[in-house]
């Protein structure tokens, strides 16, 4: 009979003990669980740190060429002052008046046989012929296109080349001639300097205007 007791009394200590592990087992598991979340929400929040750092980086320099173009506006602004004033006071007429002596002194004895054109250089004469007789002295060696000027074919050879030597400070486009950076540049400033006569309509481009002109007017 003691034996039975011996027995209950042990068998009830292990269930005991039994239990304890298990609630052991699961605090262990659910502390390793916060842990491991914590260590989650810890990356998670240096990630947010560093992309907060990396966009006030940007915001920084955004700020700093801001600020850089606003200081190019204002000295443009002071410059276009200046001439305004040189425009509307005496300035102005003094220069006509030297331009006007300059071009009375200056021997145009070059004329054109074909138009009204004069000039002091024969070299002058001789590239303004071209556009009479049509020669077209500078050929492309790499498919035979023809120009009348050198300029011209060492524009047309960046085709060839793939060379775009004129860049776009603000996005990095290239492009081949500089007259082509020009009129992309006016997407950045906002410039419409073509302007409709019929409706006021602006354009950034001349050829936009154009086809206005050729569809509505």
């Amino acid at each position: 009979m003691g034996a039975c007791k011996e027995v209950r009394r042990l068998r009830a200590r292990i269930a005991q003990l039994e239990r304890q592990q298990t609630m052991n087992l699961r605090t262990s598991s659910s502390a390793k669980r916060n842990e491991a979340a914590k260590c989650v929400e810890s990356k998670r929040v240096a990630q947010l740190e560093l992309g907060m750092n990396q966009l006030k980086g940007k915001l920084a320099k955004m700020r700093a060429n801001q600020n850089k173009q606003q200081l190019n506006i204002v000295a443009l602004e002071k410059k276009v002052a200046v001439l305004n004033d040189t425009i509307n006071g005496n300035g102005l007429n003094q220069l006509k008046q030297n331009r006007n002596e300059g071009k009375k002194s200056v021997d145009k004895r070059h004329k054109c046989t074909h138009c009204p054109y004069s000039t002091h250089r024969s070299h002058n004469l001789k590239m303004h012929m071209l556009i009479h007789t049509g020669e077209k002295p500078h050929e492309c060696q790499q498919c035979g296109q023809r120009f009348r000027m050198g300029q011209h074919l060492s524009e047309h050879l960046r085709v060839h080349t793939g060379e775009k030597p004129f860049i776009c400070e603000e996005c990095g486009q290239q492009f081949r001639q500089t007259h082509h950076l020009s009129d992309h540049q006016r997407v950045h400033t906002g410039e419409k300097p073509f302007i409709c006569k019929y409706c006021q309509t602006k354009f950034t481009l001349r050829q936009n205007l154009k086809a206005h002109l050729h569809r509505f007017h």
